[in-house]
């Protein structure tokens, strides 16, 4: 980042770099305690002074010591000076200021969230998530301050040499056709368009960096669609909203597939059309079928009710001495 009227920003570096000092020196005092404990100094027994004032701490130091101090207080020919005290603080600082740093540079969360178990999906969103917010300001500023206006400047070059095209009439069209060459030229629609401002060539990033950029659009799209399935039970018209030919091309686009991974938009136009003819089809396939099992159980219900009508009949006549009703045999 930088502030207003810098000329340049601000790294994770500088905001970390007093604790990286503050460490540098722990981690330097820390080495000469351990070359101490491994190579203490030692002092021997000497007819000289104590050393001529210089007490050598460095590791395998050598000090000579007068030798009447062994008279006088019983100490030994030869020993080692001291010892080193516990390093447990120094270590306990260095840790701190390790934590310290990791935070200036946001290291904490670029690593796994739980460091045990194999992450969840909703955990690796959420680390995709902190990874995008984290550094998307940085692969912005290269686009932005870096990569960007270098390919435009690469493209009015070309523009200026004439390898993107000339004008017709333009003084480097005559001289092309003056040397016998064919001058590319540039239609008149892209002429009135950079007349108007228009930039000719946009630019657009596919690398991914700029598909982290575009990680907020793959969250949104996805929430869409889980929230318009998980209520369509309730209010089926959800789906209607979505537009359905347009997201296959963006989830491509912005997952980095490769561009033979979907159908051009003819072939799946051609192919949408023949999957409404067979789902109509099966849909009268099943229709068909629909109405026969309708057909045939209405038939078999007429049958049953011709069979249990001429039962009661039969039933009926028996009853009242004959073959007929009362009715029928009186007439």
């Amino acid at each position: 980042y930088k502030n207003e009227g810098e000329e340049y920003g601000r790294s994770p570096g500088y905001n970390a770099l007093s604790p990286t000092i503050e460490l540098n020196g722990v981690v330097e005092i820390i080495t000469q305690a351990g070359e101490l404990t491994a190579l203490p100094s030692w002092y021997v027994l000497d007819d000289g002074t104590f050393g001529n004032g210089t007490i050598d701490r460095s590791p395998g130091g050598v000090i000579p010591i007068d030798v009447t101090s062994s008279r006088i207080t019983g100490m030994a020919p030869i020993g080692q000076i001291g010892t080193v005290g516990s390093t447990m603080p120094l270590l306990k600082l260095m840790e701190m200021l390790v934590q310290e740093i990791k935070m200036h540079f946001l290291n904490d969360k670029l690593t796994d969230l739980n460091n045990t178990t194999r992450m969840t999906l909703g955990e690796a969103q959420i680390r995709n998530e902190l990874r995008a917010d984290n550094t998307g300001a940085i692969f912005s500023r290269q686009l932005d301050e870096k990569f960007t206006p270098v390919i435009r400047r690469t493209i009015a070059i070309l523009e200026e040499e004439g390898e993107l095209g000339v004008e017709p009439g333009s003084e480097m069209y005559a001289q092309l056709v003056a040397a016998g060459i064919e001058p590319l030229v540039i239609p008149e629609e892209l002429l009135i368009l950079r007349e108007q401002g228009v930039e000719i060539y946009p630019i657009e990033y596919i690398s991914p960096a700029a598909r982290i950029l575009r990680s907020e659009e793959i969250r949104g799209l996805m929430s869409l669609w889980q929230f318009a399935a998980t209520f369509s039970a309730a209010a089926p018209e959800l789906m209607l909203w979505l537009n359905k030919r347009k997201t296959m091309p963006l989830v491509k686009e912005l997952y980095g597939a490769p561009d033979d991974s979907i159908v051009s938009e003819e072939e799946f136009e051609v192919a949408y059309e023949d999957y409404k003819k067979q789902m109509a089809q099966q849909q009268q396939i099943q229709a068909a079928a629909l109405a026969a099992e309708i057909a045939k159980n209405t038939a078999a219900a007429n049958q049953q009710n011709a069979q249990a009508s001429a039962t009661r009949s039969g039933q009926n006549g028996l009853i009242n001495g004959g073959g007929a009703g009362p009715q029928e045999m009186i007439l």
